[in-house]
Formats: structure tokens, C-alpha cells, sequence
């Protein structure tokens, strides 16, 4: 009622923290979508400003799994959007635009 993020379970705390240094990030994601879909996260669970600008920053590696990871994660409104926004850096919106222009879309990842 108050308008504030419940609080996180450990096991979904633990899952957002491994999410930025997980070699196999599809699969973190998958199961924070599922805990989302079951109703045990809700949406905005990733809010530490470190954390959002861990994932932006691993962006920039050009991973393409990881690429579908973060569209998950903003599919399934996890990311808060006002941290991510306060966390974007130039840098961050020129990659987008070298993402769109790039054509990665041929990665049968994506």
C-alpha cells in the first residue's frame, strides 16, 4: 500500500547477485522470471543502483546471451526503471544504438 518493493527472499537476493558474474547468466534469469511469474518476486526486485550499473556495465562485453538476458529482465519489469535510468551513461546509449545498428538480430540467440 505504501508504494515500496517487498522485501527479497534470500534465495532471489542470491540469484540478483550472482546474476552479474554468472558465466551462465540465461539460466539466473530464467529462474528470477520464473520466481516473478509464481508471484515471489515482484517487479523492481533489482534496485541497487551497483547492481544495475554492474549489469549495464557487462553489457558493453557483447555477450549475445546476455543480451537476451536483460531483455528478459526488463520484459519482466525486475530491473527498476528509475535506477536504470539514473544509471545510464552516454556510453550506454551508444551501445543500444551499436546493438540496433549492428544487426545482431542474425544471432539465432536473439
Amino acid at each position: 500500500m505504501a508504494g515500496e518493493i517487498r522485501p527479497i527472499a534470500s534465495l532471489q537476493s542470491t540469484l540478483i547477485i550472482e546474476l552479474v558474474s554468472s558465466q551462465k547468466t540465461h539460466r539466473v534469469v530464467q529462474d528470477l522470471a520464473d520466481a516473478h511469474a509464481r508471484g515471489e518476486l515482484c517487479a523492481g526486485a533489482i534496485c541497487r543502483a551497483d547492481d544495475v550499473r554492474s549489469l549495464l556495465d557487462r553489457l558493453h562485453q557483447s555477450e549475445p546471451l546476455f543480451f537476451s538476458a536483460i531483455r528478459t529482465l526488463l520484459h519482466h519489469h525486475l530491473i527498476d526503471r528509475v535506477v536504470l535510468h539514473r544509471q545510464l551513461l552516454s556510453e550506454d546509449i551508444a551501445l543500444n544504438n551499436e546493438i540496433v545498428s549492428g544487426g545482431l538480430s542474425r544471432d539465432p540467440f536473439l
